[in-house]
């Protein structure tokens, strides 16, 4: 079919060809067909032989006659396909431009016009030649193709062959090698992509997954030898008792060499069926790990118990003990022994010293119980027979000043004047010695108190004091919003006078007097604070001045009886809250204090 096909095309591209070829000689002899001239149309069919194949040419006038005719050297072509002599036609006009194929050759007819008037036509003969050797070829090209192709089929059915089963052979040698060598570092050549060579990777993974996991148990086995070696190292060396024991044959299966070393028994002694039974201490057997009472509810136990050591003595045991059910039945225990017979003996002497302890504190409460008893009778005694002398003195003494002024010269009414004023004095200070130690007895009420209402509370109180009134200083009182606090408000109330009324006396003697009071809100709470910015002091002696008595200005310069801080204190502490100060001198002070958070 394919050479059929050959010589079909063959014979169109030839006839393609001619025709083409006819045209153009055609188109060149339209001159010597319109002038006549026999000359030039010979010259222009002489072109033709230059084609081998063509055998004769023949260009007629309109009127069918022969003007020129070519012919090729028949003797050129010898040996060519029928290289008989052609002749042209007879003197029969044509009038369309035709082909056919006739006794071995192509024959060509074709019209030669001049502005589509015919002026005579041109026969040109072919042999066929180029189809022969075409066909000749082809088929000799057929034939070295279908040899060709056999020998390729043959190499690449043996190169297929030997890439597909060599590997797959190459795999099967390998693990053949592998089980007969046991060497487990061999692999599998990997020779290509494809199928085969995945399975060449995938042995080769395979063969390393294996060799990880021996590896992996090679390493496992020796860690777990490692971890024996020391967990065995870590019992033997440890003080406790390592042990374990079967609850059916009531018999030690285990125990450590620790148990020689502490109780004194051989270790082989411990195997005896209730051994450790006949060496606990009577009253302790409730408490024996062997009282399944004790296994019942869980898997864990701890117990303290008294035993006999092999020579005698009695040694405290602290047993902590695991226990091992099988479905659902306790079945084996095992735990540690500890000796706490030095700890045991450490708690009996704190038990004594802590009772000898808590005798000695009974006894100094009730002296101390007894010196507040006596206290409070002494200060019973001072507010009652201390006071009356002391208005006596006074009223006498102002008795005097008044009555007999004029017999009296002005050393003796200046002398009057100290004893009223040490009588009044002295009389402050025994009521604030009684408030201070009252402070310490009286029962807290805590209650929400406004702590605005405390301070505007405090500073008209200041405001409506005589001496304040008579003052050409004012001071300016400020004091942020303080809210509601939990306190005894009565004590609160007595602190912020304190505190308020000591700002107004620091900063009487000077000028623009200014008095602020604020909170500070933190992480730690709220902290409060009183600033003034009046004499102020040394820093310093800030540890002195929460004491009673001690004071850091002389009496004449600020009056006082060096209690007010101290009564402050006390009742910060006693809301169990803290009070500090700072301070400059000639710049003011700052006190700042803390009250318990509300429960």
């Amino acid at each position: 079919m394919r050479i059929i096909w050959e010589i079909q095309q063959t014979r169109q591209s030839l006839t393609q060809e001619l025709m083409t070829l006819a045209r153009l000689i055609g188109d060149r002899s339209s001159a010597a067909l319109a002038f006549n001239d026999i000359r030039l149309g010979r010259e222009n069919l002489a072109s033709l032989r230059e084609l081998p194949h063509l055998r004769r040419a023949c260009l007629y006038r309109i009127d069918g006659s022969l003007l020129s005719d070519y012919q090729h050297d028949i003797k050129k072509i010898i040996g060519a396909f029928n290289a008989t002599t052609v002749h042209c036609p007879p003197e029969n006009p044509f009038t369309n431009t035709q082909s056919h194929f006739g006794d071995d050759r192509l024959h060509i007819n074709f019209v030669v016009r001049q502005d589509g008037i015919p002026l005579g036509w041109l026969f040109i003969s072919s042999d066929l030649t180029p189809i022969y050797t075409r066909l000749n070829n082809q088929i000799t090209f057929s034939v070295l193709a279908l040899v060709v192709s056999m020998l390729l089929s043959v190499l690449l059915a043996t190169w297929l062959q030997r890439l597909i089963s060599g590997p797959i052979k190459a795999v099967t040698n390998v693990a053949r090698a592998i089980e007969e060598q046991t060497d487990r570092h061999l692999r599998a050549p990997v020779c290509s992509h494809d199928e085969v060579g995945q399975l060449a990777l995938s042995f080769n993974a395979m063969l390393d997954t294996l060799e990880a996991q021996n590896q992996q148990i090679v390493s496992a086995k020796a860690d777990q030898k490692s971890a024996s070696a020391r967990y065995q190292g870590l019992v033997e060396s440890t003080s406790a008792i390592p042990w374990e024991f079967d609850l059916i044959s009531q018999r030690f299966i285990f125990v450590g060499r620790q148990a020689e070393k502490i109780l004194g028994y051989p270790v082989e002694d411990w195997h005896q069926k209730n051994f450790w039974q006949q060496r606990m201490h009577p009253d302790d057997m409730e408490k024996s790990i062997l009282n399944r009472t004790l296994l019942n509810d869980s898997d864990a136990v701890q117990l303290e118990y008294r035993t006999f050591a092999a020579d005698g003595r009695m040694v405290w045991i602290h047993d902590d003990v695991q226990v091992i059910f099988k479905e659902g039945k306790a079945v084996r225990l095992h735990g540690f022994m500890f000796d706490i017979s030095k700890r045991k003996k450490l708690e009996e002497e704190l038990r004594k010293h802590r009772n000898k302890l808590e005798t000695l504190v009974e006894k100094r409460t009730t002296e101390l119980q007894t010196a507040n008893d006596e206290l409070e009778a002494f200060s019973y005694s001072i507010s009652h027979d201390l006071r009356a002398p002391l208005r006596s003195i006074s009223g006498f003494s102002q008795i005097l000043l008044d009555d007999y002024r004029h017999t009296l010269d002005s050393e003796g009414q200046g002398f009057l004047n100290r004893v009223v004023d040490n009588t009044t004095r002295m009389s402050t200070l025994i009521d604030d010695l009684l408030e201070l130690a009252h402070l310490g007895k009286k029962q807290l009420s805590m209650v929400s108190v406004n702590f605005d209402d405390l301070v505007s509370d405090a500073v008209k109180l200041i405001e409506d004091n005589p001496e304040y009134n008579s003052s050409l200083q004012k001071v300016e009182f400020t004091c942020s919003p303080l809210g509601v606090v939990t306190a005894d408000k009565g004590l609160l109330k007595a602190a912020i006078n304190n505190l308020l009324g000591n700002a107004w006396k620091y900063t009487s003697k000077i000028n623009k007097p200014r008095i602020k009071m604020g909170k500070i809100n933190s992480a730690e709470g709220v902290t409060y604070f009183i600033k003034d910015n009046g004499a102020g002091f040394d820093i310093a002696y800030m540890d002195k001045i929460f004491v009673a008595f001690q004071r850091l200005h002389k009496r004449d310069e600020f009056e006082g009886t060096g209690i007010g801080l101290a009564t402050v204190s006390r009742i910060i502490h006693r809301h169990e809250g803290r009070i500090w100060a700072e301070a400059e001198v000639g710049k003011g002070a700052t006190f700042y204090f803390t009250l318990s958070k509300p429960e």
